[in-house]
C-alpha cells in the first residue's frame, strides 16, 4: 500500500512538473519580443548618466540593513546672484543656469529736453541719439527719446562683465549639476506617482537591467539589457530623498528578441542561468554592484548567442567609461545597467513557474503533500456526477445571526467565531469550504462580499489557520484590511506596492505576537479562556432566550385577538386590526385618551351611560357653549328701566362726543339721580362678570 502511494506521488509530480513547463514554455512565447528600450516610450536612465552627481549616493545600506542602490537628495534650487542696482536694466536673467545672461546694447528713455541737452553736453550720450518721443506728453512739457548704447558707457559694461564672470558664471557651473539631479529626482517621483496612480488598469513597473546587448542582427536593432531585476521606489519619510531598491523577485533573463530571432543559443543561455541563480551562494546577493552575481551569465550569452560575440569589460581600455558602445555588426554586452519603466508582462509568470518547479525538485518541501486543486488539474476527470449537499449561495444582505441560523451549521461540532454580524449564506460558505476544494461567491456591490471574507479570516485565525487573500487590485485588499476587527489588524500583513513596507509589517507583526508570548502567563490565560468560554455559553442561552421572546411575540401577532377588543364576530389577527384602527381614524380623532389591551384600559361605564349621555346633550343644544362658565345669578342684576336710561346716557354721551369736535358744545344735564354713583356700581358689576 506504501509503495502504492509513493507511485502516484511521483506520478503525480511527473505530470505536474511537465505541466508546468508547458505553461512555463507558453508564456515566453507569448511575451512580445521587444528589441529596444525606447520601444517603451517611458523613463529611462543610464548608468553613465548617474557617475559624479551631485546628492547621488550608490550602493549603501540603511538603518535596517536594507541595501539601497540608489539614493537620490532632495536637492532645493539656488537663485542666481542679484544683480547690481545700476546694471539691472541692463541685464536680464533667468533661473535656468544654462541660459546665459541676455545684456541689452542700448536703452530708450523719456526725458525732458534740456536733461536730454546736458547729457549730450556732457558726453554721455550722442547728439543723433536724441530724437522726438514717439509718445506725446504734456502740452507744456517739451521731452526727448534718448538713446543710451553700452559701447559710450565703459563703466556699466565693465561692471557688468564683472557680475557675468564672479558671480554669475561660478553659480551657473555650480547649479548645473545641481538642477540635474533635481530634474532626475523629479522624473522619478513622478514616475512612482503614476505607477501608483494607474493601479492595475495600466500597471507598469520599474527594472534595473544589467548587462547592455547592442547588436544589429537580421535588420534588427537590438539595444536591450540581458538582466532584469524588478526594483521599487520609496520616498524617505524623514528628507524626501528617493531610494531605489530590489524587490524580492529573482533576476530573469530578458530574451524575448532572441526568441522571435530564432537564435539557437537561448535554450543553453537558460538552463545555464537557472543553474547559476540557484547555486548562488546565500552570502552573495544579487546586484549590479557584486559583479560575481551576474557576471558569469553575461559571459555565457556572448559566447552562446553569437560566434562574434563580446564581452566589453575583456576588451575595454577605459574602465572608467561606463557608456556602451553603439550598435554594429557585432554582438556586444557590456556589464552596465540601465534603470527603465515598462509595463509589466508575463515576467513573474514564468517566475513563479520557476519556483512550483524548484519546490518540485526537492521533495522535503512538499512534506508529501500536493493540494487537491492542484491534483486535479492533472487527474483525469470522473465521470459520475457530483451530489452536492446544499443549494446554492446567494449574499442577498446581512441578516442577523439567531439560534435558527446558527442551527442550520452542518458540522454540529465546530464552532463559528464570527465577530460580525452574518446569515445563512455565510454559513452555507463555511460549511462548502469544509467539503470541497474551493467556493465562488458571486454579487453585485454593496452585497456583502467583503463583509463575509472578513468574517471566513476571523474564523479560521480562531481555528488556527493562517489565510492568504489575493486581489486584482489594491483598493479591494485596502477595503477588506479595513474590515477586519481592531484587534486582529495588526496581524494583518499587507504586500501592496511597496513590498518594504510589508516586510515592515511582517516584522510588526512578528514583534507583537513575541511580546504577546512572553508576557503571557499560561495559567491566567486558561482562566480567561475558560472565563470567555462560559461567557459564551451564557450569550447563547440569552439568544435562546431571546428568541423564544421573538416566537412568542410573533405568535401574539398571528393568534386572533379576543372578540371584547376586536368588536367582531370572526376573530383577527392584531394586524388586521391594526389597520382596521388606521383606516377608521378620521372616525376617532375626536377621542384623546390613549388605549391598551392591558386591564387598567378596560372602560368603566356601560352602553346605558352612553345613551344618557346622549340625551343629555339633545336637551342641552347650542346652551353647551356655557358649560364650565360662571354666570351672574338673577338677583344680581339691575332693572329694565335702569338699563334704558345707561343707554340713553351712552346715546348722549356720543352725540355730545361729535358735536365737541365739531365746536358745538351743549349745556350738560342731569337725567336721573345719583347717576355717578350708580354708573360705578354697574362697573363694577360688569368687572365681576
Amino acid at each position: 500500500m506504501t509503495n502504492e502511494i509513493e507511485k502516484t506521488n511521483s506520478e503525480t509530480i511527473k505530470r505536474l512538473n511537465e505541466l508546468l513547463s508547458y505553461v512555463r514554455h507558453l508564456g515566453i512565447l507569448n511575451q512580445k519580443a521587444v528589441f529596444r528600450i525606447d520601444e517603451y516610450g517611458q523613463l529611462n536612465i543610464w548608468e553613465h548618466e548617474l557617475k559624479g552627481k551631485i546628492g547621488i549616493q550608490h550602493n549603501i545600506v540603511d538603518t535596517d540593513g536594507i541595501s539601497i542602490w540608489l539614493r537620490i537628495e532632495r536637492l532645493k534650487r539656488i537663485a542666481p546672484p542679484s544683480l547690481p542696482e545700476h546694471i539691472k536694466e541692463w541685464v536680464s536673467i533667468g533661473n535656468d543656469p544654462g541660459s546665459s545672461p541676455q545684456v541689452k546694447d542700448k536703452l530708450i528713455k523719456t526725458l525732458p529736453e534740456a536733461d536730454a541737452i546736458q547729457l549730450v553736453s556732457n558726453g554721455i550720450v550722442a547728439e543723433k541719439d536724441v530724437i522726438e518721443p514717439l509718445k506725446e506728453g504734456f502740452a507744456d512739457i517739451k521731452n526727448k527719446d534718448v538713446i543710451f548704447r553700452l559701447e559710450n558707457n565703459p563703466q556699466i559694461k565693465k561692471d557688468i562683465n564683472i557680475y557675468v564672470n564672479e558671480q554669475w558664471l561660478p553659480w551657473s557651473e555650480e547649479e548645473k549639476p545641481r538642477r540635474e539631479t533635481i530634474k532626475l529626482y523629479d522624473s522619478l517621483f513622478s514616475l512612482q506617482q503614476n505607477i501608483e496612480a494607474q493601479g492595475d488598469e495600466q500597471p507598469n513597473e520599474l527594472i534595473l537591467g544589467i548587462g547592455i546587448v547592442r547588436w544589429s542582427c537580421e535588420g534588427h536593432k537590438i539595444d536591450y539589457p540581458l538582466l532584469e531585476k524588478p526594483i521599487e521606489i520609496e520616498v524617505d519619510q524623514k528628507d524626501g530623498a528617493i531610494l531605489i531598491h530590489p524587490r524580492n523577485i529573482e533576476p530573469s533573463l530578458a530574451i524575448s528578441a532572441f526568441f522571435a530571432l530564432e537564435n539557437p543559443g537561448v535554450d543553453t543561455l537558460l538552463r545555464f542561468s537557472k543553474k547559476h541563480f540557484s547555486e548562488l551562494s546565500d552570502d552573495v546577493e544579487f546586484s549590479p554592484y557584486i559583479h560575481e552575481s551576474y557576471e558569469p551569465v553575461l559571459r555565457q550569452a556572448a559566447t552562446h548567442l553569437s560566434e562574434r560575440g563580446i564581452y566589453w569589460p575583456d576588451i575595454n581600455p577605459n574602465k572608467e567609461n561606463r557608456e556602451p558602445n553603439k550598435v554594429s555588426e557585432s554582438l556586444e554586452i557590456t556589464d552596465s545597467w540601465v534603470i527603465f519603466a515598462k509595463p509589466r508582462s508575463t515576467t513573474n509568470l514564468v517566475q513563479d513557474i520557476d519556483r512550483f518547479q524548484q519546490n518540485l525538485e526537492e521533495p522535503e518541501k512538499l512534506a508529501g503533500y500536493i493540494p487537491n486543486p492542484t491534483k486535479r488539474l492533472i487527474t483525469e476527470l470522473s465521470d459520475k456526477k457530483p451530489i452536492l449537499t446544499s443549494g446554492s449561495i446567494s449574499l442577498d444582505g446581512d441578516s442577523p445571526s439567531s439560534s435558527s441560523t446558527l442551527s442550520s451549521h452542518n458540522n454540529k461540532n465546530s464552532e463559528l467565531f464570527f465577530p460580525k454580524a452574518f446569515n445563512e449564506s455565510q454559513i452555507q460558505v463555511i460549511d462548502r469550504l469544509e467539503e470541497n476544494d474551493g467556493v465562488v461567491i458571486q454579487g453585485p456591490p454593496g452585497t456583502g462580499k467583503t463583509h463575509t471574507i472578513a468574517n471566513i479570516i476571523c474564523h479560521y485565525l480562531a481555528t488556527g489557520r493562517s489565510v492568504l487573500v489575493t486581489s486584482k487590485g489594491e483598493p479591494a485588499l485596502s477595503v477588506l484590511q479595513k474590515q477586519i476587527p481592531e484587534e486582529l489588524r495588526s496581524l494583518t500583513i499587507s504586500l501592496l506596492a511597496n513590498e518594504r513596507q510589508g516586510m515592515k509589517q511582517l516584522e510588526t507583526a512578528v514583534q507583537l505576537l513575541a511580546a504577546v508570548v512572553s508576557q503571557t502567563n499560561v495559567r491566567d490565560l486558561k482562566q480567561e479562556i475558560e472565563a470567555s468560554e462560559l461567557r459564551v455559553k451564557q450569550i447563547k442561552y440569552e439568544i435562546i432566550q431571546i428568541d423564544s421572546e421573538i416566537k412568542e411575540w410573533g405568535l401574539k401577532q398571528l393568534n386572533p385577538v379576543e372578540k371584547q377588543f376586536a368588536g367582531a364576530s370572526a376573530g383577527i389577527t392584531a394586524m388586521e386590526l391594526a389597520q382596521q384602527v388606521l383606516n377608521d381614524s378620521g372616525s376617532h380623532e375626536w377621542l384623546p385618551d390613549e388605549l391598551g389591551s392591558s386591564e387598567k384600559y378596560v372602560p368603566t361605564f356601560t352602553d346605558s351611560d352612553i345613551a344618557k349621555i346622549r340625551d343629555c346633550r339633545r336637551k342641552v343644544g347650542k346652551d353647551i357653549i356655557y358649560v364650565g362658565k360662571n354666570l351672574p345669578q338673577l338677583q344680581d342684576m339691575i332693572d329694565s328701566a335702569n338699563i334704558a336710561a345707561i343707554h340713553n346716557d351712552l346715546l348722549t354721551s356720543i352725540e355730545i362726543e361729535n358735536n365737541s369736535k365739531n365746536s358745538h358744545i351743549p349745556p350738560l344735564a342731569v337725567s336721573v339721580e345719583r347717576y355717578v354713583e350708580r354708573a360705578r356700581n354697574i362697573a363694577n358689576s360688569l368687572k365681576q362678570l
